[in-house]
Parts: structure tokens; sequence; C-alpha cells
């Protein structure tokens, strides 16, 4: 029976160990016979020479110890990571192709470059076979070429599937990612670890690992969408990406991945001598008449209505028209926006036929009236959420956030460092689409409305007076204001924050609570000598120990639950709820024990003792020095300076647009269905929708 290949180092390990004990007790019974009295003791040589073969026999079994435990830390993520993947790719695919679940099984052709291409490549392919395509080249890597909407990110997703329905254990995990997120001053290796630590929360060090061992698969998606031009020069963002690619390898050989881009884009790039090296180019085919017939039928419940469209195309005529649904992107348009029903009687509201007359005129007046029926026909077929939802009031709303994007696309905007994505709805960094000073100023607003009113409330229980402990007291309470209200100006991008109770169960957990409970024992000790010192005449010493064993166990239970960063979810908008709970729950609750405990055992009042704990907790969940809430106040200060532009509940719009076929989930964010979509709404006028 043949030797498995994990077992050699195991071979090797107890091979090696007795070999360095032969040796041993060679030379010391080689040596035993020359010795003499007041040289080397032979007894002593021998114990010593067998001690340190033993010794390094126990350093190699450690080594191999500790060597399989990475392995079993870095398989056991792989499979996790794995799983995880291919359930977000499953809900990525339902959304592309619809509840049918069938894409067209589009045709692709090689084209070959001068040099550097990958090996074994076949001239043609389908999209049903191409795992076996892309298994055959040396090295895998592929680039996905076509025109707009001819099925580039579905055929990579057919792929990505595919490879992890058919993963072994020693396979590389395909993981998606999109293009446009990427700040290319960050090298390809660091930015994929950062997405598989923001994304699937793995460790940093896992991740880099990970990486550098080969086993993650990049679908890089998108080459296309990282500039504003179709015409990228040497210096872009897309010939920055295609050289980091070019120089992406493991070890000694250029590393796998899966590349999509536009064929203008790509065609523009290798004008001025930029291509994938070692790669294989492929172009997806228009889907002819008798794809796009067999796809039209399976989709439709009554045929006769589509009957002169497909004789149309059959025939070619008119050409705009065929080349115009010669797309899977088109063609599933078209289908959505003709088969829409009335919601009581059924009946069809369009007729297909309008399509031949179009199709006469040219292919931009095809593709305005199809976008220009798509939301209401999203509408009818995906209940919205309330009554507000109308066609014009949706289109406006996307229309802003189009603007934005394609904004940040073409003048490379950026704020506090970082660059702003021209494709990515990312619920909690959007708030630059009201500006860089408003959100940042509501947000300081907020907790500077939490310090006045608890002020005011305490004024009103305290004696004017001048005395000097008052007015330090004073100066005290104005400087701690001043310092938690500047926090979310200055702060421009806050970290996302969640609670995770299962993390005080561990040992780091159970010793963060102790550390927070003695920690806020001396704090509020202080506080409590601090409130005597100030107002007089107060007993504080139970006050002091109440407010620390209470306030600081509860603190230190936050810190202990508090875990930054985003977790992989489906939805998008849970990283801003779960912030604001974070943000508004914990830390309040610690004031008010903390107020609790001055009005029972201090006799300072209910109303001052409250006033004070629960300003000094909203603030400091709110200005994100020691909990969350700063992102989800950023968000509503966003919504607050934003209204009537985009819809106050920008979450639940967001998500209803993405169960109607308008956006695609991918990461931790939003996208437009498809990039045509997103060109046309940023390029219309009279936007400006009532929220």
């Amino acid at each position: 029976m043949a030797r498995n290949r994990a077992d050699w180092p195991t071979n090797a390990y107890g091979l090696g160990s007795i070999a360095a004990l032969g040796v041993a007790t060679y030379m010391a019974v080689r040596a035993l016979p020359d010795s003499t009295i007041g040289g080397i003791d032979p007894l002593s040589a021998i114990i010593a020479l067998v001690s340190l073969a033993l010794t390094l026999w126990s350093g190699l079994l450690a080594l191999k110890a500790a060597r399989e435990q990475e392995l079993d830390i870095l398989a056991a993520t792989q499979r996790s990571l794995a799983v995880e993947v291919l359930a977000a790719e499953s809900r990525a695919r339902t959304q592309l192709l619809g509840d049918h679940g069938k894409p067209i099984d589009v045709q692709f052709s090689l084209i070959a470059a001068p040099s550097h291409n990958a090996e074994t490549a076949a001239r043609l392919g389908h999209l049903s076979g191409v795992v076996a395509y892309y298994k055959r080249l040396l090295p895998r890597r592929l680039l996905i070429t076509g025109s707009p909407g001819s099925g580039k990110t579905v055929l990579a997703v057919e792929l990505l599937m595919a490879l992890l329905e058919s993963r072994r254990p020693s396979d590389p995990v395909p993981v998606r990612l999109p293009l446009a997120s990427w700040d290319t001053d960050k090298p390809l290796e660091q930015w994929i670890a950062s997405h598989l630590i923001e994304t699937y929360r793995i460790s940093a060090s896992i991740a880099e690992a990970l990486v550098t061992a080969g086993a993650i698969l990049p679908v890089l998606d998108g080459l296309d969408e990282m500039d504003s031009s179709s015409k990228p020069g040497y210096s872009s963002r897309a010939g920055r990406a295609l050289r980091a690619m070019n120089r992406y390898q493991i070890r000694r050989s250029k590393a796998d991945l899966v590349v999509t881009c536009r064929t203008p884009t790509y065609d523009a790039l290798q004008e001025i001598d930029l291509r994938a090296e070692d790669a294989a180019r492929i172009e997806i085919h228009p889907v002819d008449a008798p794809r796009a017939e067999k796809y039209i039928l399976a989709r439709v419940a009554n045929q006769e209505r589509w009957a002169a469209l497909l004789h149309s195309l059959r025939k070619r005529e008119p050409a705009v028209l065929a080349d115009g649904l010669s797309t899977p992107w088109r063609l599933t348009l078209a289908l959505t926006v003709y088969e829409e029903r009335d919601s009581t009687t059924g009946a069809y509201l369009r007729s297909p036929d309008e399509l031949l007359d179009l199709g006469a005129q040219s292919d931009q007046a095809l593709s305005e009236h199809l976008f220009r029926l798509l939301p209401q026909a999203a509408l009818s077929a995906t209940p919205p959420p309330n009554k507000r939802y109308q066609a014009e009031r949706v289109e406006a709303w996307l229309a802003e956030l189009a603007k934005f994007l394609n904004a940040n696309a073409s003048e490379g905007r950026s704020v506090g460092g970082r660059t702003l994505s021209g494709s990515d709805i990312v619920p909690h960094e959007l708030w630059p689409i009201a500006g860089t000073r408003g959100p940042r100023l509501v947000s300081s607003g907020f907790v500077a409305v939490i310090w006045i009113t608890g002020a005011t409330v305490m004024l009103t229980h305290t004696e004017i007076g001048y005395t000097l402990p008052k007015m330090f007291g004073a100066g005290a309470m104005i400087f701690g204001a001043a310092a938690s209200i500047y926090s979310p100006w200055a702060i421009y991008w806050p970290e996302i924050r969640r609670a995770e109770p299962r993390r005080l169960a561990t040992r780091t957990g159970v010793a963060k609570v102790l550390a927070g409970t003695i920690i806020g024992a001396c704090l509020s000790a202080l506080v409590a000598l601090f409130v005597e010192w100030v107002l007089g005449g107060l007993s504080t010493f139970q006050a002091s120990i109440i407010a620390g064993v209470g306030g600081g166990a509860i603190m230190g239970a936050t810190r202990a639950m508090e875990k930054v960063g985003l977790a992989v979810t489906p939805d998008p908008r849970e990283a801003v709820r779960k912030d604001l709970i974070l943000g508004l729950t914990t830390w309040p609750l610690a004031g008010i024990v903390l107020g609790t405990a001055l009005a029972s055992f201090s006799g300072i009042g209910w109303t001052f003792a409250l006033a004070l704990g629960l300003a000094g907790g909203f603030a400091a969940g709110l200005c994100g020095g020691f909990a969350g809430g700063l992102a989800g106040s950023r968000y509503i200060a966003m919504l607050l300076i934003s209204r009537g532009r985009i819809p106050w509940r920008l979450g639940a719009f967001l998500d209803w647009c993405y169960r109607a076929g308008l956006m695609r989930v991918v990461g931790i964010g939003y996208q437009f269905r498809h990039r045509e979509l997103q060109d046309y709404l940023a390029d219309m006028s009279g936007t400006n929708g009532q929220g």
C-alpha cells in the first residue's frame, strides 16, 4: 500500500531521532577505550551524549507538535471559511439569477496574448464546464472579459461555487473581493488578509498565514470599476492593480487568481503594454438567438406574448434590438420589466412588442427605457416596507447614491486618509454623502446635548457659590465635557463595535470583569470623595463601595463583551444596529448604577445623582472612547442632514433594493446590481426626491 505523504514528517522525525541516539551511543563507545583517568570520564561522556540526543529528540518532537497544531488551526480555519464563503455566494447567486436560479450557458473563447499565457488553455469553453477549463490551466490564473452585462460576475460566481463544492482539504478557498474597494497603495497580499479579517472575523496572524501559504484563491471582481475612465492609464488604479497581480506569487511560483474586467478597459490597458501575465484570457460571447430564446421561454408564464420578439431575435431584425438583448443582464432586465403584472387582476402591464419599436431607434434608447421602468417593476414584484415607496421617489433616492459613488470614482475623493469607494455602499461608512463636516458636528452635538441636560439638572440641585472647591469642580466637569464633545469631531472613521456575551465565559472575560470591578471601585471612590469635597457634608464611603462594585463590574463586563470590527453577516445593516445597542445600553446602564449608589448612600438626591451618572455614561458611549455608539451616531447624523435626498430608514430601503434585485450584497456593503444601472442613475437630471 502506498504511503500517505502526511506520514512523511512523522517518519522523518522518528528516523532522525533514532539516528541521533545511535550516533551519540557510537561516539561514547568509541571514546571509552581511549579515555584515561584525569581525562574524560567515560560514563559521564556516555550519559552526556545520550542526554544530548534525548534533548534533541524532545526538541524535535516539540517542534513537530507545534507545527502540527499550527497546521490543524489553519486547516480548521480553511474549512470554516469555505462554509461561510459558500453560504454568502449562494445568496449572491440567488440574487443575481432570481428565483429560477438558471444561468444562461454562455460560451467563451481564449484570446491569447503574444506571450506570457497560461499553458494548456482550451480555445473554447462554456459556463457549465468552466471548472474543468480552469483546472487545466498552468498556472491557474484566469482573466474573464466581456462586454457590460455579459455575465462576467455570474461566470466567476459559478466557478467559485463549483470549486468550493468539489474542494479537497489541500485546495485553496476561493474568496471573491471587489477590486473597487482596494487601496492599491496597500500590497495585494495585505489587502486580501484585511478582507479576511474584516469580513470573516479571522485573526490577523491566521489570515496572513493563509495568504502566505497560498490557501486563498482570490477572485478579483471588477478591474474596470477601479477608475472612472474606460481607458485607464499606466498610473491608474487599474494599472497599479494589474502590476501588483503580476508580482503576486506564492514562494517561487505565480499565485493562482481569477480576475474579471470589461473588454474595453482591458484592451486599453493592453495598448500601453499592461496585461495579466501567465494568465488565460477568455472573452464571453454575446448571447445568440437560440440561447436567448431558451432562456426567455424558461422564465415566462405566457410564451405567446414573447413570440414576436423571439422571431425578431432569430432574424436579427432590427439588429439594434438583437445586439441590445445579447447579454444576460439586458435579457433579465427585459423580463423583469415586461413580466410585471397588476397585483389585483394579474393582467400584464406592458407588452414585449414595445421593444420592437425601441430596438429600431438606438441602444441608448432601449437601455434608458428599461432603466426608467425598472423601479416600478421592482415595486410590483417586491412589496416595499411602506407606501412612501413610489417609483419616482425610489429613482431619486437611488440617483443620489449613484451620483455620490460616481463622484468618488471620478474625483478620487478621500476623507481622513481613506479613499472613498466608487461602488460600495457600506452603511456605517456612508456619512460623507452628507459632507465631511456636518455629520461630525452633529455627532458632537449629541454628546453636547447630553452634557448640557445633565449640567442643567445638577445646577438646579446645587447651591450657587464661588468657593474654590466648586470652581475647581466646575472646571473639571467643563474639561471632561469638552474632551468628550471634541472626540466625535476628531475621529473621522470610528470603529464598529458589538457585544458578544459569550466572551464573558472565557478566562479573559472573567479577568476583565474583575479588573473593571477593582478599577471602577477606585474611580468611583475618587468621584464620591470629589462630590463630598464640592458639596460638603456627605457620607460617601458606602456610595464609593456600591458604585465601585456595581458600576465597575458593568464597565468590566462591557469591555469583556466588546468586540471591535465587523462580523460576517448576510445583512450589512447589522453593524450599525449592534454598534448603537452597545453604546446606548451598557455605559448608560453603568451610569444608572453609579447614580443610584450615590443617591442611596450619599444623600445628594436621586435627580442629581442620576443626571450625573447618565451624563457620564451616555457621553462615554457616544464619544466612542470606551464603547460603541460613535459609528451609529455618525450614521444617524448623516440621515438627519440628508433627509429628503435619501430615505430616513436607509437600511430598510437598501435591504428592499437587494430583495428587489436593484442591488447586490458584497461583503459588508451593497452595490448596484450592475454598473450600467449606476451610471444611468448618476447621469439623471431632476433627482431631488422627497424623503
